[in-house]
């Protein structure tokens, strides 16, 4: 529970333009994710044609899938900025990594095993 806990704000944060909209049902966070989870780590890069923010909203969906398939709770307050801070440059360090190492990746489930991994860490 302590590790979910961790990963609760880190995953919030990551999430933070997805889970802005309070009123949203799970449903909805899965319709808003369908339409990139076919994507690979490098068709999802190509896909937004240099437009950052884009990509870090659909990055942001897909944790958003996972944390809610993984029943994290969303609501941990007590995580410092530091901490969280950390937990982002570790998620983000992961992910360009576990990239690399196979752009063609189903970038859904790169990003799960990431959240899976900082859920036992954290």
């Amino acid at each position: 529970m302590i590790a979910r806990a961790g990963l609760a704000l880190a995953a919030a944060l990551l999430c933070a333009p997805v889970f802005a909209q309070a009123e949203k049902t799970i449903a909805q966070y899965y319709a808003e994710a369908g339409p990139v989870l076919h994507h690979s780590c490098q068709s999802l890069v190509l896909a937004h044609q240099g437009d950052e923010e884009a990509l870090l909203e659909d990055i942001a969906r897909l944790v958003a899938v996972s944390v809610i398939n993984r029943g994290i709770n969303m609501t941990d307050p007590n995580r410092t900025e530091a901490e969280a801070a950390e937990i982002r440059a570790e998620f983000f360090d992961e992910l360009g990594d576990r990239c690399r190492l196979d752009e063609n990746a189903l970038i859904a489930g790169v990003i799960d095993g990431i959240v899976a991994d900082l859920a036992r860490i954290y």
